[in-house]
């Protein structure tokens, strides 16, 4: 499990109006259209890489997501945190950022990035494989101020595995040679198909 600090402060009142225009201006897509869908998830992520404490402007659509996949688990971006029936379980709030198809030889596996906002300490980064998501050790290790009910963290992880299924999501090749299925060849930083390895003639 890796861990980055991000430096901005959880303060709403301080996003620039030329930074949270474009923001407001996202629409709610039809929760059914998966495409369009997945096209508002990464707009969303990519404001919020820039700008954590605009969460705010995303609570809709975070909702929404959660509202047609979980048992009644909502984030509350204004208060910076996760309730359910308007009963707080945790005092963070937890976005799905983006997942990583990793690659190895003989095997493969997902690591999800996730941005964790708090009412008490600056936003931070955390970087999970699929294994150390289904342990609540993740959580715990977050730090004391993370406050958040026991019982809820199989809700929580199930929000976490729905938001996975809209964020941005890429294959990453950690060695060298061909892929297990034939595919690709991986060679220093490069990928190449089949066809970047044939002469063309």
């Amino acid at each position: 499990m890796k861990h980055d600090e991000v430096t901005d402060p959880i303060d709403f009142l301080k996003i620039p109006l030329d930074i949270l225009s474009p923001m407001l201006r996202i629409p709610i897509p039809n929760i059914f259209n998966i495409s369009a869908t997945r096209a508002a998830y990464s707009k969303m992520v990519g404001y919020l890489r820039k700008t954590p404490a605009a969460i705010n402007c995303f609570n809709d659509l975070l909702n929404k997501l959660l509202g047609i996949c979980t048992d009644g688990i909502q984030i509350d971006s204004k208060s910076v945190c996760l309730v359910i029936d308007d009963k707080e379980i945790a005092n963070f709030v937890i976005v799905v950022m983006g997942v990583t198809i990793v690659c190895e030889v003989g095997k493969q596996y997902e690591e999800v990035e996730l941005l964790i906002l708090s009412r008490h300490s600056e936003p931070k980064t955390i970087l999970l494989t699929s294994a150390e998501l289904i342990s609540n050790k993740w959580m715990i290790v977050l730090g004391i101020r993370y406050i958040f009910a026991r019982w809820s963290f199989f809700e929580i992880e199930r929000a976490i595995r729905n938001m996975a299924k809209y964020a941005p999501t890429v294959k990453e090749y950690r060695h060298q040679g061909w892929s297990d299925d034939g595919s690709v060849y991986v060679m220093g930083a490069r990928v190449l198909s089949g066809g970047d390895l044939t002469d063309g003639d």
